[in-house]
């Protein structure tokens, strides 16, 4: 009886773990080695650690975080935020070589919903930076206090994430 069982076990082990690998997708590589832009080094999870502003280059404002808010994005085109105080989710697409497109299709701040903007991205095997230019008019379409002296004036915005996982 003991042979049976180490063989079902290790054939539902083998199963488990064929299960688990990623599908093979040319426009998804799983392994690092095979990615070579930002449009695949974006691909996984990764750990929020900072969010710094900036307005005519000088920095406004810091915010270090602990990693409990994570991004991921998918090879279907999708994103995802979770964290303790912000959840939201949308669609990507990538408008230039390291620019990318971000659509905001639900979040649970109602006046982002719909919300698309587009952002500069520097990504790596192991970092990650979204630049995002943000202006006065989209400061209140947001609801977030403008801290913009001049109408013409934008915050310029880097947030900066450490991967978690490539899928």
């Amino acid at each position: 009886m003991k042979p049976l069982l180490v063989v079902l076990l290790a054939g539902l082990a083998a199963t488990c773990a064929f299960a688990q690998q990623p599908a093979t997708d040319p426009k998804c590589p799983a392994a690092s080695a095979e990615r070579s832009a930002p449009s695949q080094w974006v691909i996984g999870a990764w750990r929020h650690v900072e969010l710094s502003r900036y307005v005519n280059e000088r920095q406004i404002s810091s915010v270090p975080f602990k990693g409990e808010n994570v991004l991921r994005f998918g090879c279907d085109m999708k994103w995802s935020l979770d964290g303790p105080q912000f959840k939201s989710s949308g669609t990507y697409r990538w408008v230039g070589p390291d620019r990318l497109e971000q659509t905001i299709v639900d979040s649970n701040i109602a006046a982002q919903r719909g919300q698309v903007s587009v952002k500069r991205i520097v990504a790596g095997a192991d970092a990650l930076e979204m630049h995002t230019d943000i202006t006065a008019a989209d400061l209140r379409r947001q609801q977030r206090p403008a801290r913009i002296e001049k109408p013409d004036e934008t915050v310029h915005a880097v947030s900066r994430f450490q991967r978690m996982s490539m899928q």
